[in-house]
Formats: C-alpha cells, sequence, structure tokens
C-alpha cells in the first residue's frame, strides 16, 4: 500500500485476498497510527499482468457492461532486502482518511492539511509512519491520531464526522471560530463518551448525541465518494459510525471455478500454467509461437514439446473458453462437470473424484464428490455500505446501492486466484422437488419469502430450495471446523440451486478451502469425503440442528417486513458462518429444513433422522 500512486511512500501491507472481501476500493484500513481509504481504480498504476477466466469476464461485462476488458491481478513483486528497490514502489494508492485528527497529549483537534500536524514517513519501517504535533509545547512531537468517527449513508457515500458544526449545534461559532478539544471525561467504558469543545467560545457536545436515532437536528449527506475524490447530490440522511465498524465497506464479488476445456495431458497442463504469457494478440499463428518460445524466458518450460503440438493446445484452450463465456450462469458448468466427475476432464487445477455415499443416508443424499483440486478466481465489482447487499437483486429503488470502483466506465477489475480443495454434494433431485411442493406450502417459509422480496425487491428470491440447500452447507460448514483442520473462516460454500425450467435443475453444494499465496492445500478437507467420516459427520451436524443453546427464542424466530435479517431459525449459536464463508450474508437460512426443531416439526427435509 502506498499514500498515491507509485513514488510516494509505503505506509502498510495487505494481502490479495484481504483487498476483496476486507480491504477493497473505497474501504478504510486502520494503520497502525493513522487510517487511510483505498483509492479508486483511476488513481492505480498502469495494470502490468492479467488473470485470464473468461467465464468470470462474461459475468463482470454482464454487470458492468461490455467495455470491461481485462482481470487484473493485484500489484505487487516480491520484496528484497533493499527498501529502495522497485517492489517497494509498487502497491495499492491510498488517501488519509478520516483527515480530522487529535493529539495523543494536548487533545487538540484539527485536519492533516490544516498547518498543525506533520507527516513523518519511514521507508525502511512503514508501520512506523504518523503524523506529529510538532507544535505540541507538551513534549517531544507527540503522535496525532485519526479522530475515531466518520458519516456514511445508504446510498454509499462516506464522509468526515462534522467537528465544526457538531461541536456548536449546528449554528455559527459565537466567536467567530476557535480550535477544537476532544476529550473523554467519563469514565471511557463507551466509545461515544468522548466531549468535543470550541476554544473560542466554549460551546462543547457529548458524541453520543449523535447517535441519538430521536434526535430532531440530522446533517444530510454531502454526497461525498473520497475514493473517487467526487461529489453528487444525495438526499439521504447521514449516519454516523466508528472509525472501523465492520458495516463501513463490503465488497461485491463474482467469482468463477476453473474448469478444464477437454481432457488433456502435461501439454495442456503446461498451456494452463502459462496461459496469461500465451493468451496475448501477437501470438496469432504456429510462427509468432516459435518466436515468442525464442524470446520470452518465460516460457522456456514449452519448449519441451513441438510448436505444432503447442499450437494445438492453444487452440483447444481458446475454442474451450470460447464456448465456456457463451454460457451466462458461472455455476451450471461446474454443475455439469461435478456431477459428471467420470466423464469430467481432470488437470493440475481441477481434480475430482467420487466418493461412496453413506449406507445411512442413501436416501437423502444422491453424490458425494472428493475435489483433490481447485482453482478459483474472485474479482470485485463494486461495493456497498451500512447495509450488505442481496448477490441477487439488481441496483433498483429499494435495493442496496452499489459503489462504483472508478470514476467514469471501468475497463478492468481486479482479481485473485485462488487454490484448494473442496467436497461436493449432490442431493437427489425427486426428494428435493416433493420437499418444495411441502416448502411452497408452510406459512414460515412463505413470510420468509415475503420479507426477502420486500427488502431487496421482486427478483430477489431465489428458489424455494435455495433455503434448504444454504442451510445444510452452513450446519456442515460449522461441523467439519471441528474435524478437517480448518477453522470455518478459512471454509467457504458454493450453492448449487435451481428449479427445473429450460436446464436441468440443480440441487448440491460445494464446501471448499482456498489459498490466493500457494500451491494448494493440505488434503484435510478432502478426507473428510471418505464414505464412514462424511456420514458421521453429516449426523452430528443434523442433530446439532435440532436443537440451539439460544432456544426457545431461535426456533420461534421468524422473518417479517420490518426484520432486516431475512432468515428464521439461525443464529450465532447454531448456524451464523463469518461473512467471508457465505454467500448471502447469513441470510435465508431456516434450521428447521434440516430437522425438527421446538418450533416447527413438519418441515425437515431430513425427516428420517437416525
Amino acid at each position: 500500500m502506498s499514500s498515491s500512486s507509485a513514488g510516494h511512500p509505503r505506509v502498510g501491507a495487505i494481502r490479495p485476498s484481504q483487498m476483496l472481501y476486507a480491504y477493497g476500493v473505497g474501504a478504510l484500513v486502520d494503520l497502525p497510527n493513522f487510517a487511510v481509504v483505498v483509492a479508486g481504480l483511476q488513481a492505480w498504476d498502469r495494470p502490468e499482468e492479467t488473470v485470464s477466466e473468461p467465464r468470470l469476464l462474461a459475468a463482470v461485462q454482464a454487470a458492468l457492461g461490455p467495455q470491461v476488458a481485462q482481470l487484473v491481478a493485484m500489484p505487487w513483486k516480491e520484496e528484497t532486502r533493499n527498501a529502495t528497490d522497485d517492489w517497494a514502489r509498487i502497491g495499492v494508492p491510498v488517501i488519509p482518511f478520516p483527515r480530522w485528527m487529535r493529539c495523543t497529549r494536548c487533545n487538540l483537534l484539527s485536519t492533516i492539511d490544516g498547518g498543525l500536524f506533520t507527516f513523518n514517513e519511514d521507508i525502511y519501517h512503514p508501520e512506523r509512519a504518523r503524523f506529529e504535533h510538532r507544535g505540541c509545547g507538551k513534549g517531544k512531537a507527540p503522535s496525532a491520531v485519526p479522530a475515531r468517527f466518520v458519516m456514511a449513508c445508504v446510498n454509499g457515500h462516506l464522509d468526515e464526522f462534522p467537528w465544526q458544526e457538531f461541536a456548536h449545534g449546528y449554528k455559527p461559532c459565537a466567536a467567530g471560530g476557535g480550535t477544537l478539544e476532544l476529550s473523554e471525561p467519563g469514565s471511557g467504558t463507551r466509545s461515544t463518551e468522548v466531549l468535543v469543545r470550541c476554544h473560542g467560545c466554549g460551546a462543547s457536545a457529548f458524541v453520543a448525541t449523535a447517535f441519538d436515532r430521536t434526535a430532531t437536528v440530522r446533517p444530510a449527506c454531502r454526497g461525498r465518494h473520497p475514493h473517487l475524490r467526487t461529489f453528487e447530490r444525495c438526499i439521504e440522511a447521514a449516519q454516523p459510525l466508528l472509525l472501523g465498524a465492520s458495516n463501513t465497506w463490503f465488497g461485491i464479488t463474482l467469482s468463477a471455478l476453473f474448469i478444464p476445456a477437454s481432457a488433456g495431458g502435461a501439454i495442456d497442463d503446461d498451456v494452463d500454467a502459462l496461459w496469461v504469457h500465451l493468451d496475448i494478440p501477437p501470438i496469432r499463428d504456429e510462427a509468432t509461437l516459435e518466436q515468442a518460445l525464442t524470446f520470452n524466458p518465460t516460457l522456456e518450460m514449452l519448449r519441451a514439446h513441438s510448436v505444432a503440438d503447442l499450437w494445438q493446445a492453444i487452440d483447444r484452450r481458446r475454442n474451450g473458453e470460447r464456448v465456456q463465456a457463451e454460457t451466462a450462469d458461472l455455476k451450471r458448468p461446474e454443475w455439469l462437470q461435478f456431477t459428471n466427475p467420470s466423464g469430467a476432464p481432470q488437470s493440475a487445477d481441477f481434480t475430482i473424484a467420487e466418493s461412496a455415499v453413506p449406507v445411512r443416508h442413501r436416501a437423502s443424499i444422491a453424490q458425494v464428490i472428493a475435489a483433490t483440486r481447485l482453482r478459483e478466481t474472485t474479482a470485485s465489482i463494486a461495493f456497498a455500505r451500512i447495509d450488505a447487499p442481496d448477490p441477487s437483486a439488481p441496483d433498483e429503488p429499494g435495493a442496496v446501492h452499489r459503489v462504483p470502483l472508478t470514476v467514469g466506465p471501468t475497463y478492468w477489475v481486479p482479481a485473485v486466484e485462488s487454490r484448494g480443495e473442496g467436497l461436493f454434494v449432490r442431493l437427489p433431485e425427486e426428494r428435493v422437488r416433493a420437499w418444495e411442493d411441502l416448502a411452497q406450502r408452510t406459512p414460515r417459509m412463505m413470510r420468509l419469502r415475503d420479507a426477502v422480496l420486500h427488502r431487496f425487491g421482486p427478483r430477489a428470491w431465489p428458489a424455494m430450495r435455495y433455503v434448504f440447500l444454504h442451510t445444510l452447507s452452513h450446519a456442515l460448514i460449522n461441523e467439519l471446523a471441528l474435524e478437517c483442520g480448518y477453522s470455518a473462516a478459512s471454509l467457504r460454500e458454493r450453492i448449487y440451486a435451481s428449479e427445473e425450467g429450460a436446464q436441468e435443475p440443480m440441487a448440491g453444494i460445494l464446501i471448499y478451502t482456498a489459498a490466493p499465496d500457494s500451491e494448494g492445500t493440505l488434503g484435510g478437507l478432502v478426507a473428510m469425503a471418505e464414505s464412514h467420516t462424511f456420514g458421521r459427520i453429516l449426523t452430528e451436524a443434523l442433530h446439532r440442528a435440532t436443537f440451539c443453546s439460544s432456544d426457545p427464542l431461535c426456533a420461534e424466530h421468524e422473518a417479517s417486513d420490518d426484520d432486516r435479517t431475512q432468515h428464521g431459525a439461525a443464529c450465532h449459536s447454531c448456524l451464523f458462518v463469518p461473512e467471508t464463508s457465505c454467500e448471502r450474508n447469513n441470510r435465508l437460512l431456516e434450521r428447521a429444513t434440516l430437522a425438527e426443531t421446538m418450533a416447527c416439526s413438519d418441515l425437515a427435509f431430513f425427516n428420517d433422522l437416525p
């Protein structure tokens, strides 16, 4: 991370995966001594390395427009011992935010461009970069730290807390203006027990009153996007937020698993590994391919193959990508491969094998697949604030507003490749369809459906089976985390759910783990696909779903139009998983779809629970 574009000081470091799920464009990053907001793509350096995943690129184009030409890898170079080498000048640009800072010794409150605070950088220890109050008079240049509050609105705007206006009750200062002081006169047990006082007129106010939802005077949103450095008209009221609050940023991403075009040997694996260097316009025939092999040292490993064989492998890859890119549904091509493991092409980034279905669950489980090797590509396309968006809800009136990553049209988006392993489970279509017929007549499920439609719009409700599959996925994730060696935060879900229509209906889940900074994972999750082990894990997960430590409150909970949670019987004690693990931000969950609960006994899919 750098304070601006190349040539500016480094101020910290984050992992590529954090750029997608925690600290992406527009997000606040709380560094050791100050805070920054990640700048929009218009401020990034020109992309150097692309990521090849045509199915994902087609989905991004459908979301952002056909002008999107590339998926771009995060800017990074291998670190050396010399802090002045090229690697130190490559990074993601950031902007100091909030700009209001407080001296840690005299409690003076001012902006970083107000002339009182000075930035002190350290190229050898970026974590030591800080703002100092050199004119404090109470010691040797004490540090200045960010004021701990910001303002945001549901339209995705982010702004400074209005310290001057707030201290004077949104009226002019009687003394014509004065410096501000921020102190904590209380016990310090609450983050809002902070007093701001004007030295000029003596006016003061407690920050806690800004969080009073019944207050008659509330600041209007100024429509500011600090990551874009733009303002726009906004009619929403601004809401105060604590710096570092989790609802200041919700990343919106799209992801796809790599699916080999066809069964191939070592040459196809080699082409896949170097596809970023081969899929460029200059390589258009065998002659240009031969030139690239001669002069490009990156392609050295391909020289063991003949040019003719290599060109055929490249042609196979390009033709396969063209066919895959024409499929709008990201998950259906993956579903077709998982449900036909014997005919699925295998490669270094996609290897699956069928496992025996546990005897005790043969009536409710149709197929279990061990995915030894998987490669996932994830791209960031937008973000939201205050409330997490629904992945399937379009950006329309009533839906959560999605904030763009750049000014004007988006021509490329950041993406990350991850490699890992997984466990796929398919359920019998006949039984799922029979359960759906039952769920359609259950008032509990219909209330959940109505609540989702009321909150996110008419196109937000997925198939009824999605709620059941999503709930089963969470139950398995929590149980697998106790057995497989990975924490729940390391596991993710991918739900395959669609009703019968133009194509084959889907009813399955993939639970997987992947890491962007390694060649793969350790096999602990794949080991859980063994028949006896998976049977035991599923049985335990279903038994745990029967009761919750928060019952009867959890079991009796139902979604309503006034309830922003959009889930039924589910809570942190039974079904919730970390936000990075869930497709739907812990929405669309109902424990009664798995097993009998204290409040519902006629909705369980596994009604033959052993």
